[in-house]
């Protein structure tokens, strides 16, 4: 059996991290996917705690298992370390360890490198895979090249106070929850998961707004008359724009997150789009949503259907 294994501190996992994985297992078909959150990484500290990591990553990666290995000591977590407990629990399997290729020119530097090399294969993935073909060639370490999209989760992180993280962390906890109580296809589940983490990106990017850059985004009157809604427009331009995610019902859940689609039937709406819409009313840290947060685990579109009223005389109140 082939395992691959892909680590990383995943404050939180992003798009981009999910395309990587997608694209490796494309390309090499491994029979497990191992996903390793990193506990007490050497050189890289986590602004989030390691239980919540390990819940993000089991709803950002839905096709692979999520392995708690580095949570289990409060010593560092070295690769090295990693690796020879995965080795004694598959002691008949071949490891296959994926990282960046820009790990390759420092890779001398890792805690027993060459160890590492004896353990498993190595695969670097890059979207240009002849810039490092010296490195990866010194260690024998396979390229492979992949549409690799650049992103980081420190980017996510900083658009955000610590109240809006949080509350987008819980967010993508709920679609992930949701996506797998209503049965959505892991492809489905990543989009709900990967727009509720971004759903509110831009809450404090859109201050001004110019209806005029917004015009392929068909904007209602109330919209923009209704500053509350802005940072919903705002968020889907951004995401598709700036971050290059083109997907139309990613889009659609952060542009619709806010007040739905006023007029629209439920069953013209997709499941994604409901999830993220219903997940941002209901996520843990909202009080006086229990009776909600029920009925959108036991029929979604109850949940919708009723929400929407609510936003409907929220919106009258306003105008």
């Amino acid at each position: 059996m082939e395992i691959a294994i892909f680590g990383g501190a995943f404050d939180p996992p992003h798009h981009g991290h999910i395309n990587l994985v997608n694209a490796v297992r494309t390309a090499i078909n491994p029979d497990k996917f191992l996903i390793i959150p990193t506990g007490n990484a050497p050189h890289k500290s986590t602004a989030t705690p390691f239980e919540k990591r390990v819940k993000l990553a089991e709803y950002a990666f839905p096709n692979c298992e999520v392995c708690e290995i580095e949570g289990q000591s409060e010593s560092v977590s070295y690769t090295i370390d990693t690796l020879a407990k995965i080795r004694d629990s598959y002691p008949n399997s071949s490891l296959n360890l994926v990282i960046g290729s820009d790990m390759l020119v420092d890779f001398h530097k890792w805690y027993k490198y060459e160890q590492i090399l004896d353990l498993c294969k190595v695969t670097a993935v890059a979207r240009d895979s002849f810039t490092y073909v010296e490195y990866a060639e010194r260690y024998g370490i396979e390229l492979l090249e992949i549409p690799i999209v650049e992103m980081s989760s420190s980017l996510i992180r900083e658009k955000m106070s610590e109240k809006r993280y949080t509350h987008s962390l819980n967010v993508a906890i709920m679609c992930g929850e949701l996506s797998k109580k209503h049965r959505l296809s892991p492809e489905k589940s990543e989009k709900a998961y990967i727009a509720g983490i971004l759903h509110d990106i831009m809450k404090y990017g859109s201050d001004v707004f110019d209806a005029a850059e917004y015009s392929d985004f068909a904007l209602t009157a109330v919209e923009i008359a209704t500053p509350k809604l802005w940072h919903a427009i705002v968020g889907a331009k951004y995401v598709r724009d700036s971050l290059g995610i083109r997907d139309a019902e990613i889009i659609d859940a952060i542009r619709f997150h806010t007040v739905g689609r006023r007029g629209t039937p439920h069953e013209q709406i997709g499941q994604v789009e409901k999830i993220v819409y219903i997940a941002d009313k209901v996520s843990s840290e909202r009080k006086n949503a229990d009776a909600l947060r029920s009925l959108a685990f036991e029929n979604l579109d109850a949940a919708v259907a009723e929400y929407d009223n609510e936003m409907k005389r929220w919106l009258e109140k306003c105008h």
